[in-house]
């Protein structure tokens, strides 16, 4: 990673460290939010955006600008972890996930590849009224870890504070029993377990479903769905999304558990009505722009 934009980045970072010490959620997220919509960060990931935004149509300029909003108020965000009583007075669920919290067992909640993630996680593991343990890629994989292994600690390390007892379960090469433990406290202390499944990852290659999505064929791992379908568990799909502010909302369905591709397939559907409402949303975009064109039927 180049010295300078890590220098900058670094910069840009403790800017926002430093408006979180010295004013609100509801003032320091949209000033992070508008420093980040700046796009003065020659950001890694930006030119994938570039070649996504020639080859899809959802997408546009502004659908760019809100990402880095988007972006900006995650980076914001991270910097209450240590003083998560700031941000929790902000998050509502939406009306027909109100129930979430009084379920009783074990329950495993699907998310996407969306920028609030982490911060969605801290939220549930507040709000869920037991352990939340959470399947995530290793993030010392990221060429960013060493350079700035300070913000990971944040990022990951203060956020896991909020998750009831609970971990992040780290995925790598070899991590299957690691992921096997997290899958099993599910169903043996009633924790839910939290997992990102619109994209197969690297060590999922052979448990993985192969569905049509946004016009794109798309490999999804299912290793977590078959179990917690194989013990009844209920799965649910949520997302977060920012209100404005210091406000956010926690969206999302129960999903129909006959099978993994009732599971996926109502994944999905969600997936597509969010990015229907805000394209902006999703960062799967510069992946799934480089995948194989769905056939259409007939």
């Amino acid at each position: 990673m180049h010295p300078k934009f890590i220098a900058r980045f670094t910069r840009y970072l403790r800017l926002c460290q430093g408006l979180s010490r010295i004013l609100p959620p509801a003032l320091s997220l949209p000033l992070c939010a508008w420093l980040s919509r700046l796009d003065i960060l020659p950001r890694p990931g930006n030119e994938d955006w570039g070649a996504a935004l020639e080859k899809l149509p959802h997408l546009s300029d502004k659908v760019f600008k809100e990402h880095l909003s988007f972006v900006g108020v995650m980076e914001g965000a991270a910097f209450y972890f240590r003083d998560f009583e700031k941000m929790l007075p902000g998050v509502k669920f939406a009306p027909n996930l109100a129930g979430l919290p009084n379920l009783a067992g074990g329950v495993l909640i699907l998310t996407y590849h969306h920028h609030f993630n982490v911060l969605l996680c801290a939220f549930l593991g507040r709000l869920l009224n037991r352990r939340v343990n959470v399947l995530a890629m290793d993030p010392d994989l990221s060429p960013l870890a060493k350079p700035l292994a300070w913000y990971k600690d944040v990022m990951y390390g203060d956020s896991e504070t909020q998750l009831s007892g609970g971990r992040y379960v780290l995925v790598h090469p070899g991590s299957g029993n690691a992921v096997g433990q997290g899958l099993r406290d599910m169903v043996r202390r009633d924790s839910a377990l939290i997992s990102v499944h619109d994209f197969g990852h690297p060590f999922a290659n052979e448990s993985v479903m192969s569905l049509n999505v946004l016009g794109r064929k798309l490999l999804a791992p299912v290793g977590a769905i078959a179990f917690g379908l194989s013990r009844k568990i209920p799965v649910f799909v949520t997302w977060l999304e920012w209100d404005g502010g210091a406000r956010f909302i926690i969206k999302g369905t129960a999903l129909d558990t006959n099978s993994e591709e009732s599971v996926l397939k109502g994944y999905f559907a969600s997936l597509e009505t969010m990015v229907a409402e805000n394209p902006a949303q999703w960062e799967g975009w510069p992946s799934i722009c480089n995948m194989e064109l769905a056939e259409v039927p007939g």
